[in-house]
Order: structure tokens, then C-alpha cells, then sequence
């Protein structure tokens, strides 16, 4: 399998769509827009995992992909997967801009993120939503994912999954 593909969803409306092995300026974008952004949901500690060795996992050679959708060259959404298992990829880093959220560019981040991982053969996808984050608790079950579990608290991790050639 080669190292390049086309972008699923290039332009719409205005939007660009990056991946980041298209776009090495994509991450340390995502990573910015992620820190900057001043959403209580966002937990700050997670975002350490990107200084760690596992969080390069997120990159085309160890099975992952980073998208980020921009606008006039500004970050505006962005998101991630990883390989969990041989047939698995873990979806991670949700973002979108304060301002411009229940827009639906998180949905089109996880469509690409989704359509992208089918390509490379994954056949689930996997999500957990960490404390305080509502928006991606109401996300995923609105793009097919099914709880792992009971939405307990909104401080506990709820997991997702979906097998990923499903409709939403």
C-alpha cells in the first residue's frame, strides 16, 4: 500500500482538509489549536501523551493518521486515530475551535479520520470520552458508535466502538 491517498474531502464550503502526512505543519497545528483552545473539556494532562513515544503513534508508518480541516490557513478542527489492534484504530484528539463548534466539523473529521482507517484495512473503530467531555459523549453515538458501557458520571471515560464500514 502506498503512502499517499487522495483527501476524501479536500474542499467543502470553504474548508481544506490536511492530513498530516501530506502536511507535517498539520500536527504541531492540531497540537496548538488543542493547547490554545479554552474548552473546559479539553483535559490538558492528555495532551502530554504527544511528548510520549505511544503518542507518535498518531502517524501514517505506525498505522495512524491526523487530519486537520483549515480555513483561510487557520486551524479550525482537527483529530486523530491510532492502531489499537490488528483490525482496531482508536480515534483521539477531537478538536474544534471554540467559535465554530455545532458546525459540524467534528463530524467531518471523524468521517475522514473513519473513511481513512477503512482504506488501510481497519476494520472497528474505538473512542473513549476522558471527564468533562460532552460534546464527544453526544458525538459518537450520533455518528453510529455504540457505549461500552453506562454514561456513569461525567468525570468517568465512557468508550465507543463501531465497526467501520457500518452507516451512521
Amino acid at each position: 500500500m502506498g503512502t499517499t491517498t487522495t483527501t476524501l474531502l479536500p474542499y467543502l464550503h470553504g474548508i481544506k482538509t490536511v492530513h498530516a502526512y501530506e502536511d507535517r505543519s498539520a500536527l504541531p497545528t492540531l497540537i496548538r489549536g488543542l493547547l490554545n483552545d479554552p474548552d473546559p473539556g479539553t483535559d490538558r494532562r492528555m495532551l502530554e501523551d504527544f511528548g510520549l513515544p505511544w503518542g507518535a503513534d498518531f502517524v501514517l508508518a505506525r498505522g495512524g493518521d491526523l487530519v486537520l480541516l483549515t480555513e483561510g490557513g487557520e486551524a479550525v478542527a482537527g483529530g486523530g486515530y491510532r492502531r489499537y489492534d490488528s483490525t482496531t484504530a482508536e480515534v483521539g484528539w477531537l478538536w474544534t475551535r471554540s467559535g465554530r463548534r455545532r458546525a459540524g466539523l467534528a463530524a467531518r473529521v471523524l468521517g475522514e479520520l473513519e473513511a481513512n482507517a477503512v482504506w488501510r484495512g481497519y476494520e472497528r473503530m474505538y473512542a473513549v470520552a476522558g471527564p468533562g467531555q460532552i460534546a464527544v459523549r453526544k458525538l459518537l453515538p450520533a455518528a453510529g458508535y455504540r457505549a461500552l458501557g453506562r454514561w456513569a458520571s461525567e468525570d468517568a471515560y465512557l468508550g465507543f466502538v463501531r465497526e467501520a464500514n457500518q452507516e451512521a
